[in-house]
């Protein structure tokens, strides 16, 4: 008997691995074929792109937010039928302890 060398098995099969990579390249290749089908084509004629106005800065700032604050004021003051912020307070004060308990129901 002769012993012979013989090759050590390889760890990962190589059959497996041209599989592998033969998949890739075959998804890759139906991806781009799918892209180059559906896609439009390189020929066409693109819009000109839009021109758009610059920003525009607020001419009178410290104006427009004392007109905000007074909305928001008059807001709170009861202005269009609301009730008065302090006067809602004043009720859940005057209920006490049972200020935030289930309101009853009106008749």
């Amino acid at each position: 008997m002769s012993r012979l060398p013989q090759r050590e098995p390889l760890g990962i099969p190589e059959g497996g691995v041209l599989a592998v990579i033969a998949g890739i390249v075959g998804i890759g290749a139906v991806c781009v074929l799918a892209a180059w089908l559906l896609l439009p084509g390189s020929g066409k004629d693109w819009d000109a792109a839009q021109v758009f106005d610059g920003p525009v800065l607020e001419t009178r700032p410290v104006a427009d937010y004392d007109a905000f604050r007074a909305r928001q004021r008059a807001d709170l003051e009861g202005a269009g039928g609301r009730m008065a912020i302090q006067q809602a307070m004043a009720r859940i004060v005057a209920r006490g302890r049972d200020a935030f308990a289930p309101l009853e129901e009106g008749p």
